[in-house]
This record gives C-alpha cells, sequence and structure tokens, in this order.
C-alpha cells in the first residue's frame, strides 16, 4: 500500500513540475515575441524619422518638390499606404516611403518592414508639417 502511494505522490509531484514547466516556457515565449514586435516597430519609427530629415534637405534643396498630386482629406492614412505614390528608399535596413503632395507643406514618412507596406508587420507613420527656406519644422505627430 505504502509503494503504491508514493508512486502515486511521484507521479502528481512531475505532473505539477511539468505543468509549471509548461506555463514557464509559455510565458517565455509571449515576451520574446513583444520583444521582437516593439523592437521592429522602433526599427520603422527611426527609419521615418531619419526618412522625414532626408525628405527636409530634398525640400531645401527643390522648394517645389512632390512625390503626389494635391489629396484630399488631409491624413487619409489608407490613400498614404496604398495609393500615393510617394519615394520609397530603405533606411537602416527598413523600407521607408515619402509623400508630398503638391502645393502642400506636410511631408509624411511610413516607415515599414518587408517588401510592401502592406504585409508589413510593423508600420510607423509621420507627418511633418515645414515652412520656410530652408524648411523649419513647425509640426511634429505620429499617426
Amino acid at each position: 500500500m505504502k509503494k503504491g502511494f508514493s508512486l502515486l505522490a511521484v507521479i502528481f509531484f512531475l505532473a505539477i513540475v511539468l505543468l509549471a514547466c509548461g506555463f514557464a516556457v509559455k510565458i517565455v515565449v509571449a515576451q520574446m515575441s513583444s520583444v521582437k514586435d516593439e523592437a521592429l516597430r522602433l526599427k520603422t519609427f527611426y527609419a521615418a524619422e531619419g526618412a522625414i530629415e532626408w525628405a527636409k534637405a530634398k525640400v531645401a534643396e527643390e522648394p517645389l518638390w512632390y512625390t503626389d498630386p494635391s489629396h484630399s482629406p488631409q491624413d487619409d492614412i489608407k490613400w498614404l499606404i496604398a495609393g500615393a505614390l510617394g519615394y520609397k528608399m530603405s533606411v537602416g535596413g527598413t523600407n521607408c516611403k515619402i509623400i508630398r503632395e503638391q502645393g502642400k507643406a506636410i511631408i509624411y514618412a511610413i516607415g515599414y518592414n518587408g517588401a510592401d507596406i502592406e504585409g508589413s508587420s510593423a508600420v510607423s507613420i509621420i507627418k511633418v508639417q515645414v515652412s520656410g527656406n530652408p524648411p523649419v519644422q513647425t509640426l511634429w505627430k505620429e499617426l
């Protein structure tokens, strides 16, 4: 009787230890995924900021430079992502799309990973309003 009880106690103890290990592994995997996602989001954000600086230099060089005809409404994210032609470039291994509409003093930069924005797992959009020449930033906003 004692041997049977000892065996059941060991099996029960092992089951609890295995469950605890399973939960610990699940938590570690979730944390790793969260950290990876945040790192990717930061990478696209800083790429978009770099693209904004490039665009401000381009506007200082060519004040009438634009990538797309004027579009309405302002801050139309669907259009910015899928409809606007923009100027595409790579910054630090991350892709960017810069949009400046004709006759407007607003520059948008979209940082994204992967080959296209719509299939990207991380997208950062920054809007900057500039005035004067050389362009002076008067508004900065993350969309």
